[in-house]
């Protein structure tokens, strides 16, 4: 857990997972045992064949409620898993990338946008 920001620690660990790190206010105990897997997606700045790994967002308006998770309608993606994983096995990256582009034209046509980057917000920060 050494790569991962403070920020991901404590929005993502914490509290999905009720674990505790060095500098949580959790009370849940981990054993001497404990270990996580994090994965790293490919990065706008340095993308595989065009591909990023991005997440749907929209710009921030005073008064919004937010957006509804968009709903991915293809075959080769399930969309009724709610924090599961599935692995969906493509024959090679040409493949893939066809994909890819699937997901985001879907995510666009929701009128949202591939965020790449988001800022903590100060409520969220120690500043």
């Amino acid at each position: 857990m050494a790569n991962a920001s403070q920020e991901y620690k404590a929005v993502t660990i914490s509290p999905w997972y009720q674990e505790p790190f060095a500098e949580s206010k959790s009370c849940v105990p981990v054993g001497p045992l404990a270990t996580w897997r994090l994965y790293y997606g490919v990065r706008h700045s340095n993308p595989l064949q065009g591909m990023h790994s991005f997440f749907p967002c929209q710009p921030y308006e005073l008064e919004s409620k937010g957006f509804a998770r968009p709903r991915i309608r293809l075959p080769e993606i399930t969309d009724n898993l709610s924090q599961g994983k599935r692995l969906n096995e493509q024959p090679d990256l040409d493949k893939i990338t066809l994909l890819w582009g699937k997901v985001a034209e879907q995510v666009r046509d929701k009128h949202l946008a591939l965020g790449v980057y988001a800022e903590m917000p100060v409520c969220c920060t120690d500043g």
